[in-house]
């Protein structure tokens, strides 16, 4: 995390090796022990193992064999024209006015006040006699109207977009994602002309779209094939901070006749502006997410491994759609597309999504999931820093994970920068998180949790800041505006936002996953109540009684319903050792912090939980939580912090009481690898370069 301070601002030779250790999973089902531990008393022998470590095991490695096979051109039209048939797109709701963001007067507040990393210097000020709200906005608030294309019948691409304030001549770069690569991820190849209206920040360029489409640059024969898309980025110099902002996105767009002729006359299709995204993955269905430019009548279309294809529609007519997808078989793999129609009757067609069904609750199929955190910005410019997201990091640690075969990838907190008392702003930097996701997470589901930056806050001059509750926008609603997740939320207090969409749980195979909010109603300021709003929220890192009660029941129920194995998440490290002793779980020995979050460990201990993972620090480190740590700690668990995304690093804090039971800690950029296979879970940290940093067992951690 760090800007914490904001709102707390208290707002290579590759050795073959064989994994020694047992399982304390793997007594007989007749021995009468639980499910988590050997039978008493029993000789635990080791288990047959591989003689190679999972992380290079060929089984879990991506294969595009393993799905479908790409349906011909002709099967994609019909069952295009047949979605277009049942579709009623004529009864779609006209374009909304897209209504410009209330104005920022940036220059009007004192300098200091311009950006949410600013506000993080006046942490500890007094808080004066007088003071006034003030707003903070972040990377991605300084659109007034966000970049949109229009396509002409010429093949003329005129891009717009207004600044909040003067920025000069921007520039602009053209490119398509190359087909071949599971990955569709732009590629800039031309650069158009950008204009300077007369109206302050208003700029517009302009680009031919037949200059994409010569052989030497058509690397999507997009000429034969009729449509395609093209992608853009936006670029603008902010000489003020000496910095760069940089806006990517896409035109969907056919030829009038297919194939397109000599001299084409274009037609702009209905445009997914992002995702899609595949969500709640079951052994029974999935949800496939997307967002268009115009309102539209969404669809999935599905291919199973017979060739067989199906068309699912959604139901509600809008911008957004979330499409559930059912009659999916257990591991069986599928191809699918998102369709949108619009109101003339245009269909698009996104990128293919290639999917793998969850096993069966229960089931013993091996599979492996990522964890990741923290990937807001660093303390850089260009794809380090694009929209308050760590682009260039967070990209490489997804396509890695996916590569690696991860059925899913737990992202636990600090998406982007976030601190910011604008909901529009907010809401951009997590389509951000999305944007950059996408390749991945069109294959794969991701679970996102809350961090500290994930904060829609009222802010003084003070330096006092609490998340925004007036309206209906608060944190909490932002996040789940955006993200799509499990529901089985617990209730809140009342007067208090809501938990759903932020705090969840769900099965996969024989393992059970939570999501926990250690920063839900945020404020800052947590030792002192002499402001309006001392005593509206919780501090960082604390855990609410709502969510203790409701995971204590829910890892009850997971264990009922035979889960082997079940993994915690939460953001803030409930053992912090670089960068955050100051406040997480810990706050320098606070009692009340380490009450309430002894309060948590024990609820673990209880349900014998194998793994708590954390983010927050933006490091790796792994410590054995035991008795030796606290005499009641008496099931021991890792605590694995994987803070390494793409945001500024820290260093270890080695003056710590547990910092004798820290096992590896490293400064590099890092994501965990967890594979479950049966009783056994083993995990493997891996940094942004494809290095090992740690490998260990979390069925017998010692």
């Amino acid at each position: 995390m760090s800007c914490a301070a904001c709102c707390r601002l208290a707002c290579g030779t590759l050795l073959a090796i064989t994994i020694a250790g047992c399982s304390r999973g793997s007594a007989s089902s007749g021995s009468g022990a639980k499910p988590h531990s050997p039978a008493p008393g029993s000789a635990v022998a080791p288990a047959k193992k591989p003689a190679l470590p999972f992380a290079i095991d060929p089984r879990w490695r991506f294969s595009l064999a393993r799905y479908p096979a790409a349906p011909s051109v002709a099967t994609l039209r019909a069952a295009a024209a047949r979605f277009k048939r049942e579709s009623a797109f004529a009864k779609l709701p006209a374009t909304p006015a897209i209504g410009a963001l209330r104005p920022v007067a940036v220059d009007k507040l004192p300098p200091s006040w311009r950006t949410s990393a600013d506000l993080q210097r006046h942490l500890r000020r007094d808080v004066p006699k007088r003071e006034k709200s003030v707003r903070v906005r972040g990377h991605a608030l300084i659109y007034q109207r966000l970049p949109g294309a229009k396509v002409a019948a010429d093949g003329t691409i005129t891009v717009s977009w207004e600044t909040l304030r003067h920025h000069p001549r921007g520039a602009i770069y053209f490119g398509l994602a190359p087909r071949a690569s599971i990955f569709r991820v732009q590629r800039n190849r031309l650069r158009g002309k950008v204009e300077v209206s007369k109206r302050p920040g208003l700029q517009h360029a302009t680009f031919k779209l037949p200059r994409l489409l010569v052989r030497r640059y058509d690397v999507n024969d997009v000429r034969t094939r009729g449509h395609g898309r093209a992608y853009y980025r936006v670029e603008l110099l902010d000489a003020q901070r000496a910095t760069s902002h940089i806006y990517d996105n896409v035109v969907y767009f056919r030829c009038a006749k297919t194939p397109c002729a000599a001299a084409p006359t274009f037609v702009q299709l209905p445009t997914l502006l992002d995702g899609p995204h595949v969500d709640l993955l079951t052994d029974r269905g999935l949800y496939v997410t997307f967002t268009t430019d115009v309102p539209t009548h969404g669809g999935v279309l599905l291919v199973d491994r017979a060739g067989k294809v199906r068309v699912v529609h959604g139901k509600a007519p809008g911008l957004r759609h979330e499409i559930p997808v059912g009659g999916l078989r257990a591991n069986a793999y599928y191809r699918y597309y998102a369709l949108a129609v619009d109101r003339r009757g245009e269909v698009a067609r996104s990128p293919v999504g290639l999917v793998r069904a969850a096993p069966r609750p229960g089931s013993s199929t091996p599979f492996m999931f990522s964890v990741m955190t923290d990937s807001r910005a660093a303390k850089d410019i260009g794809e380090a820093s694009y929209r308050g997201v760590n682009m260039s990091v967070l990209r490489r640690h997804l396509e890695r994970a996916l590569l690696r075969g991860a059925a899913m990838v737990l992202f636990p907190g600090d998406l982007a920068d976030g601190y910011t008392t604008e909901a529009a702003d907010l809401r951009r930097q997590l389509e951000a998180f999305a944007w950059v996701a996408q390749p991945t997470d069109t294959h794969i589901p991701i679970y996102e949790g809350m961090g500290n930056h994930e904060q829609l806050i009222d802010a003084w001059s003070s330096g006092w800041c609490a998340d925004h509750r007036g309206g209906p926008e608060n944190s909490q609603t932002v996040f789940a505006k955006v993200f799509t997740n499990p529901t089985n939320a617990p209730e809140p207090t009342p007067g208090e936002p809501t938990y759903k969409e932020n705090v969840y749980s769900f099965d996969y195979g024989n393992a059970h996953f939570v999501v926990l909010n250690s920063n839900y109603f945020y404020r800052s300021h947590p030792f002192r109540d002499d402001h309006p709003v001392g005593k509206r929220g919780y501090r960082e890192g604390w855990v609410t009684k709502p969510q203790l009660a409701w995971l204590d029941k829910d890892l009850a129920a997971a264990r009922k319903r035979g889960a082997r194995h079940s993994f915690v998440f939460t953001h803030e490290p409930a053992f912090p050792n670089g960068g955050h002793a100051k406040d997480a779980m810990y706050y320098h020995g606070d009692p009340a912090s380490v009450r309430r979050r002894n309060a948590l460990w024990r609820i673990l201990v209880k349900h014998e939980v194998r793994g708590a993972f954390f983010g927050d620090e933006h490091n790796y480190s792994r410590t054995l939580v035991d008795q030796r740590v606290d005499p009641s700690f008496s099931y021991p668990i890792f605590a694995v912090t994987t803070g390494g995304a793409g945001a500024p690093y820290y260093a270890q804090n080695r003056a710590l009481p547990w910092t004798k039971s820290v096992k590896r800690f490293s400064a590099q950029r890092n994501q965990v690898f967890v594979y479950v296979d049966g009783d056994r879970v083993e995990a493997e940290t891996v940094s942004v370069t494809g290095e090992t940093i740690d490998r260990f067992s979390l069925s017998d951690p010692r």
